[in-house]
């Protein structure tokens, strides 16, 4: 029952000498750090990682109990015991802490499940870099060191022939060895490879669950593993709907708190039947104590339990490889382990090729793992096509530019080429790295390769086919229904909010467990709270509600205490019923989930107090500062949101591109005070810092509100302008303090709004230079020219430029009816003046940035996140309750029945004299924001006609979508042509093609009592007339 770990790190097997052990994963240094606390402690023992302290805190039953082990929670600075035999378990990003100096007393490195170096290249490719870099940079410069490195893994992959490739770089390739240990087992595993022949998810899932009860049949506890943590819950609803609400079932993943994940720790699965797990499961854990007592353990007895594994390849979310497979079984230490893999379906249809069966690159990849650059390496084809991946051109990257923009006296030029020698060396190993996948890694998902692996693993490989049964028994709740009810339900249990609120403290965390009361996993009961104990600085809350809902009430409950601190309780509780009330919008995004509302505003809330993302909050201030300047950015406010759209394709390229200039302007203008030269030398790459800082400010502002890019049609033209929708929540003085500037921190140059005002004249007086220079209007006597002449003249005036850009623009399509030949130059120059925005939105930026250092200096908070992030201090939520969305219920029929009259002669011009009383009509309403109606008509292609002149009329208010996109507004175009928007938009639930501010609703008019009320109207019109006739 030991292993490779064992062998490196535990005081009874390791090997001697000082051993550094590095994980990739910190629960598995956490599950080596609770072995050595159960056996009250290991002295010449140290674990090391980022959260250790927090782990060790779990392990004890008080906040006051000692310390049975030794730990640090970073390995940075630390000066290392000096034991002989010391056991370092530490995680790959500690191991770059250490120097050369302090890696040259180990005896053994060892590098622990090194298989991950392939798998996690997607997420975590800067410290496998990194880390491979820095060991072979210690090797190198330590020649005569006799620490030796040991790379292990259960179930190598490539990362042996790029490690080898590396040290032949390196010129250290003789110091390679491999060293294969040949194991024989007295269990063998099997290992299923069962092909479905189906892409419908309802029948895979089926499948996956009949398969988990064989398993349980069987005896075995099964474990279910797919990588997508939000549909876990709905998972466990699903699978005690069909196979029986007795089966207890637990979640396994990064993060995952509760009995199941401490059992998992403690290399069980104890009680718990089934277990869904994400391939957080598959590195360095134990479970080999099932059903074994403490005596058991000690005596070094075999757990007899069995289990079955379960992967589903054949789901979007679900990517696991062969390796990952085998190392899913092999956590259980007894080998009694059987595993499924449902493989996605080989024969698909080829819609490029209709004369073939089926596609035979799909057929190729899931059985044999062949790609565009396999095949030419396997074929025996000598006319096979060769391709290679095509390489980025690696361009340098520019270190410490925020550090010199806050203080360049700080920054090197030696930590700056520390950098660029990390990242030449990282982007080298990467490089490898993704030659070797290019060719290899689809074989890993692969028939063969599973097969191959799995015997090479000492699996008994198992192919076969699947044909579909029986569907096993349906939900009949919808999911999200039900979790919404168990929301709502909580929310409006006041007795629980009350108590959650009055008796916790707010510095603790807390854990909620289910009670054993409810069974039924669709039922909807959630009450009884109640904190039944206190663990190391940690509430656990128990309460009356099916346990699939934990991790979904966890989220609640954290929230709900999160809104009590900011806004009070009452107020609290206010906000929360208000996010899962649907004629209510507090977010601009709005989720079916109500649970998705709530923490994306308690997100939000933390967000306005979030330091870290300042230079996205700047750019906003600059933008609304531009909105009031007419030069085609566009500001709506509401007391819930602000809304900023660019209207100008040309200026959405420009505004970055300027404020990506001050930011390089922010760095040469410290410099100069610094008089550092080689810095100054260093920080003149400007294309390669305006594109890093720009990629990170569309980073920030992704999480600062809710933006929508520049977009075009199939044809190239605009299809919706950029904007950007700031979502306010509630004011409270805990939300826009902001850390006070640091006293290091020099001040950005200086400017003011009376330099952006300077800027803005210069440019309207240079371009009336340029238009009286283009042409003297005293030499052209066309009337239709000198009117529009003088039009732009009064608009630079009056500074509207953006008025100017559209009349330009209007001119040149529309030269003919001057004088096309004499025009069109002299437009074409204006219009490219116009545009030549750039020094007043440089000024622009300079102020908000200056304005912003300056405020956080004297005020220690920020004003302008105070103004812009959070409602008025007055605002109530009460308001709320009174708006309207798209209601019809205010409306009495004759007014409906009017609107139908002004706009459709149908039924009115019938000849038919009368209707039955049963007859229904579908009338067709359209609906301004604030539920006025504008038009009626009982086609729909009419009310959709009117709609889409209606709003690409400058008069009117363009479309907004629900997310906050506008599309570019010109009839028969886009979103504003009625095919598209019958075709696109009309009924359709998604936010990026809902309209938010119009509205087209449907209506059943009764004929027979329509065409009565519009006689009666005749009637009396006819009466009215007779009247006046008879007094004349």
């Amino acid at each position: 029952m030991t292993g490779k770990n064992s062998i490196a790190g535990h005081p009874k097997y390791k090997t001697t000498g000082r051993n550094l052990i590095a994980s990739p994963y910190q629960s598995i240094i956490n599950q080596s750090a609770k072995d050595a606390w159960n056996e009250g402690g290991r002295p010449n023992q140290l674990f090391a990682h980022s959260k250790i302290d927090e782990f060790v805190n779990t392990l004890k039953k008080n906040k006051e109990d000692p310390n049975k082990i030794n730990f640090e929670t970073t390995l940075k600075g630390k000066d290392l015991p000096k034991s002989k035999e010391l056991a370092l378990h530490t995680s790959y990003d500690q191991v770059l802490n250490l120097s050369n100096s302090q890696l040259a007393p180990f005896d053994t490195i060892y590098i622990d499940e090194v298989h991950t170096f392939v798998s996690s290249l997607g997420y975590r490719s800067d410290t496998i870099g990194n880390l491979i870099f820095h060991l072979l940079n210690f090797v190198a410069c330590k020649p005569d060191c006799k620490t030796k490195i040991v790379f292990m893994s259960g179930t190598p992959s490539l990362e042996f022939l790029v490690i080898q490739e590396l040290m032949r770089v390196y010129e250290i390739e003789h110091l390679y060895q491999t060293i294969k240990i040949d194991k024989k087992y007295k269990v063998t595993p099997k290992m299923h490879s069962i092909h479905l022949d189906t892409s419908n998810k309802t029948e895979r899932t089926g499948a996956v669950t009949s398969q988990i009860k064989k398993y349980l049949n069987q005896g075995r506890k099964a474990c279910h593993i797919f990588n997508k943590k939000a549909t876990m819950d709905n998972y466990i609803r699903d699978i005690q709907t069909k196979l029986g609400s007795n089966i207890k079932i637990g979640l396994f993943f990064s993060g995952s708190k509760g009995e199941c994940t401490e059992n998992i720790f403690s290399g069980k699965f104890d009680d718990y039947d089934v277990v869904l797990a994400t391939t957080y499961f598959f590195n360095g854990l134990n479970i080999n104590v099932d059903m074994l007592s403490e005596a058991d353990i000690k005596q070094g007895k075999t757990s007899t339990q069995k289990y079955g594994v379960v992967i589903d390849l054949g789901q979007k979310h679900t990517k696991v490889s062969a390796i990952d497979a085998i190392q899913a079984v092999n956590r259980f230490r007894n080998r009694l382990s059987d595993c499924t893999v449902f493989l996605p379906p080989i024969f698909k249809d080829d819609s490029k090729h209709p004369t073939r069966k089926f596609n035979y690159g799909a057929a190729g990849r899931i059985t044999l793992g062949l790609n565009r650059f396999s095949y030419p390496i396997l074929t025996n084809s000598k006319n096979a096509k060769t391709f290679k991946l095509e390489k980025k051109e690696d361009k340098k990257r520019v270190y410490l530019r925020d550090e010199v923009r806050r203080n360049p006296d700080l920054v090197t030029m030696r930590a700056i080429n520390q950098l660029t020698t990390e990242e030449k060396n990282r982007q080298l190993i990467l490089n490898k790295f993704e030659d070797k996948l290019s060719i290899y890694e689809d074989w890993f998902y692969s028939i063969d390769g599973y097969h191959y692996l799995a015997q090479e693993a000492g699996f008994l490989s198992i192919i076969r086919n699947k044909v579909i049964g029986e569907p096993l028994k349906k939900m009949t709740k919808d999911q999200i229904d039900l979790e919404n009810k168990v929301v709502s339900n909580f929310i409006n249990d006041d007795k629980a909010l009350i108590y959650l609120e009055s008796h916790l403290d707010p510095s603790y965390r807390i854990l909620v467990r289910a009670s054993s009361v409810v069974t039924n996993p669709q039922s909807d009961a959630v009450g009884n709270f109640k904190a039944i104990d206190i663990q190391n600085g940690k509430y656990i809350i128990e309460g009356d509600f099916h346990y699939s809902h934990e991790r979904m009430l966890n989220q609640l409950i954290s929230s709900h205490l999160s809104l009590a601190y900011w806004f009070g309780a009452d107020k609290g509780i206010q906000l929360l019923r208000n996010l899962i009330n649907p004629k209510i919008n507090l977010l601009s995004n709005k989720s079916k989930r109500h649970i998705d509302n709530i923490t994306t505003y308690v997100k939000q809330c933390r967000t306005c107090a979030n330091p870290k993302n300042l230079r996205a909050k700047n750019f906003i201030r600059a933008l609304i500062y531009l909105s009031s300047t007419d030069i085609g950015i566009s500001k709506e406010e509401t007391p819930l949101e602000i809304s900023l759209t660019i209207n100008n394709e040309k200026l959405s390229k420009l505004l970055p591109e300027m404020w990506a200039k001050q930011q390089y302007e922010m760095i040469q203008y410290n410099l100069r005070n610094s008089k550092k030269k080689e810095l100054q030398e260093y920080f003149t790459n400007t294309d390669q810092i305006k594109q890093q800082d720009i990629e990170e400010l569309m980073a920030e502002l992704q999480k600062l509100c809710n933006y929508n890019p520049l977009t075009y049609d199939k044809s190239g033209d605009i299809k919706s302008y950029e904007t950007f929708i700031i979502s306010k929540v509630m004011y409270s003085e805990k939300l826009f303090h902001l850390d006070i500037v640091e006293e290091e921190s020099v001040s950005p140059e200086l400017s003011n709004l009376t330099n952006n005002k300077k800027e803005l004249d210069r440019f309207c007086e240079d371009i009336l230079f340029k238009l009286n220079n283009y042409i003297n209007p005293q030499n052209v006597p066309i009337s239709p020219f000198l009117e529009n002449y003088n039009k732009i003249k009064n608009c630079l005036n009056k500074k509207e430029i953006q008025n100017c850009i559209d009349l330009v623009q209007s001119l040149k399509t529309n030269t003919n009816k001057i004088n096309n030949t004499l025009m069109t130059e002299i437009l074409n120059k204006l219009d490219n003046d116009l545009n030549k925005l750039d020094n007043f939105l440089l000024a622009a930026f300079k102020t908000a940035e200056h304005l912003t250092h300056e405020e956080l200096k004297n005020l220690g908070y920020n004003p302008f996140i105070k103004n812009m992030f959070l409602c008025k201090e007055d605002f109530k939520l009460e308001s709320l309750n009174k708006e309207l969305n798209f209601n019809l219920k205010d409306k009495s029929k004759n007014e409906i029945y009017d609107s139908i009259r002004s706009n459709d002669n149908t039924f009115i011009r019938s000849k038919r004299s009368s209707y039955d009383a049963n007859t229904v009509k579908d009338c067709f309403i359209v609906l301004d924001k604030n539920s006025d109606i504008l038009f009626s008509s009982f086609s729909c292609s009419k009310a959709i006609n009117f709609l889409c002149k209606y709003g690409s009329n400058l008069k009117n208010d363009k479309f907004v979508m629900k997310d906050g996109a506008m599309p570019k507004r010109e009839f028969n175009k886009g979103a504003y042509h009625p095919n598209t928007f019958r075709r696109d938009y009309y009924n359709n639930s998604i936010n990026s093609k809902t309209l938010k501010n119009y509205s087209i609703k449907s209506y059943n008019v009764n004929v027979k009592n329509y065409v009565d009320y519009v006689k009666s109207l005749k009637t009396k019109t006819s009466q009215k007339s007779n009247k006046k006739l008879a007094t004349l």
